[in-house]
């Protein structure tokens, strides 16, 4: 589970929020699933930034990806892990990284459990 935001499961998802192109980027919810990801389990997340974020990255040691975006400032991902390494076994810490046109950015923190 996400804990930087502190967000309750059953919370309402916020709507993105308008911004201006060169306004700075914001991260307005984030939720990342399963808390501990297995073989086999769908490991998925959403990210409701602000709409002038133009890319949002997952990143932890050993990997990083940029998450898809559906609609300016909605950002989801889903995965059906096929594989765990060895090497991936283990707590991570990453962050979340949105970005804007201009470079700007703002993160949050992420933890992972790999088993």
């Amino acid at each position: 589970m996400f804990r930087a935001l502190a967000l309750a499961l059953t919370a309402a998802v916020p709507a993105p929020r308008a911004a201006l192109p060169d306004a700075a980027p914001q991260i307005l919810y984030a939720h990342v699933s399963p808390e501990r990801v297995h073989m086999g389990d769908v490991w998925s997340g959403r990210i409701v930034t602000t709409t002038n974020v133009a890319s949002v990255v997952v990143s932890a040691p050993f990997f990083s990806f940029v998450v898809p975006r559906k609609r300016f400032g909605d950002f989801s991902f889903s995965t059906h892990v096929l594989a765990v390494p060895t090497l991936y076994r283990q707590k991570l810490y990453g962050s979340i990284i949105a970005y804007n046109a201009a470079g700007q950015s703002v993160s949050v923190p992420l933890e992972l459990d790999f088993r």
